[in-house]
């Protein structure tokens, strides 16, 4: 991966194990075609999110107690060193076209500043 990646993909997860894999295939495959960072912030999970993730691919950061959705965003955020933030929700399964379409809207038009 290029020392600064263009994209960040930022997933916050809670006891999301069975879903995580399948929320990972996109972005998972964006890291490997353009050099994506994708960072799943795992909000004090009791299951295997985190080692799921991390078996995927994904860098992994680990909240010792849970905080919510919105304290888990902001330690991606943190972490991340990509020009473009993406924010997924861990339960959401986005094609690739959808997610390089995002990426592409918010870095060509300055006017933009987020898309859901």
């Amino acid at each position: 991966m290029s020392p600064s990646p263009e994209v960040s993909v930022i997933i916050p997860a809670y006891n999301e194990a069975e879903r995580i894999g399948r929320c990972l295939e996109a972005p998972m495959r964006a890291l490997r075609e353009r050099g994506w960072e994708v960072i799943v912030v795992d909000d004090a999970s009791t299951d295997a999110t985190a080692d799921v993730a991390r078996d995927l691919g994904a860098l992994v950061i680990q909240l010792p107690d849970n905080r919510g959705v919105a304290a888990t965003r902001n330690a991606g955020a943190r972490a991340s060193h990509g020009a473009t933030l993406l924010f997924l929700d861990a339960d959401i399964v986005a094609p690739l076209e959808t997610l390089y379409a995002l990426a592409d809207r918010l870095r060509d038009d300055s006017s933009i500043h987020a898309a859901g």
